[in-house]
């Protein structure tokens, strides 16, 4: 088969698998996860059922889906950043870059908060982002893979990310997602800078 075929297949089954799941996500914002069947978002996605489970094992996999495409993507985009820059800021460019442009992972908030089958799975999720941030951070200095130090700032950056989301899904839009993290990130070193002068005054007090 021809180089050329090839990667038009693969431009085929992406077309569909964002088609996929782009009716999901509207439809589980519109009327809910619950309430939204296989058959519906494969009718809105004009496929077969049978095709939307050659793409998706199920209706939740469809809203985590991308972490599989994600999670290696930011992997090696920390891992690779340069030596001078700082962890926060690694991260943080690591976030944008995997989602410019992307609204998934405030469809996928927006369904989570509506749905008490989904919150638990949400957790889940955002811990893998964790443990993955984690692991990356701790390769980029040498250090042990679960070390406390690069644990936190990931739990730190994924909690500004998590708000900024949590914002969008509620139609608090007056930034782009870029701009809403840049903003949220920029906030962390002067409220670390609050604590750390208020544990000074402290001492010189004593």
């Amino acid at each position: 088969m021809a180089i050329g075929s090839v990667g038009l297949r693969d431009r085929k089954k992406e077309k569909t698998r964002i088609a996929i799941q782009t009716a999901a996500l509207r439809l589980f914002g519109e009327q809910g996860y619950e309430s939204t069947t296989v058959e519906a978002i494969a009718a809105l996605a004009e496929v077969s059922t049978s095709t939307f489970f050659r793409y998706f094992a199920s209706k939740d996999h469809v809203l985590f889906s991308d972490r599989q495409f994600k999670l290696p993507a930011v992997y090696q985009s920390i891992v690779g950043a340069s030596e001078d820059a700082l962890d926060l800021d690694v991260v943080q460019a690591a976030l944008c870059e995997a989602w410019a442009g992307n609204e998934v992972p405030v469809l996928v908030a927006r369904a989570v908060r509506n749905s008490a089958v989904l919150v638990g799975k949400g957790v889940e999720v955002v811990k893998e982002w964790e443990q993955t941030i984690t692991r990356a951070l701790a390769q980029r200095h040498g250090l042990p893979p679960n070390d406390r130090r690069c644990n936190l700032t990931a739990v730190v950056a994924m909690a500004a990310f998590s708000d900024v989301v949590m914002k969008w899904s509620v139609g608090d839009r007056t930034q782009t997602l870029e701009e809403g993290i840049d903003e949220a990130f920029g906030l962390l070193p002067s409220l670390c800078a609050q604590r750390a002068g208020t544990r000074s005054v402290g001492l010189d007090a004593g």
